[in-house]
């Protein structure tokens, strides 16, 4: 119990063009302030995945009494609209555990 589980936050994109995908950390979310890539397999590489850690910090079987705040961002009308046009084309974003 407690044991920290490792999220990456990996690729994101338009759930009905998998082919157009971008780093998750393109668009304007909460972020590192310096970006750490996983090591990629061979495989992880061919298939598009481009890993990086987050900034969740998740316990294993670990009770949460409270909400956190991830991060707090003045966001921009330009922002706003990137994040909106994400969730009008229903892209996905991909996290691993």
């Amino acid at each position: 119990m407690g044991y920290k589980v490792t999220v990456y936050v990996n690729k994101v994109g338009p759930y009905f063009n998998p082919h157009e995908t971008y780093h998750y950390y393109q668009l304007p979310v909460c972020r590192p302030d310096k970006i750490e890539h996983k090591s990629l397999t061979l495989g992880e590489v061919l298939d598009g995945d481009r890993m990086a850690h987050s900034l969740y910090d998740i316990k294993f079987r670990t009770d949460v009494p409270s909400k956190k705040v991830l991060c707090n961002v003045k966001y921009t009308e330009k922002m706003l609209d990137v994040l909106r046009s994400a969730i009008e084309d229903l892209y996905y974003f991909e996290f691993v555990l």
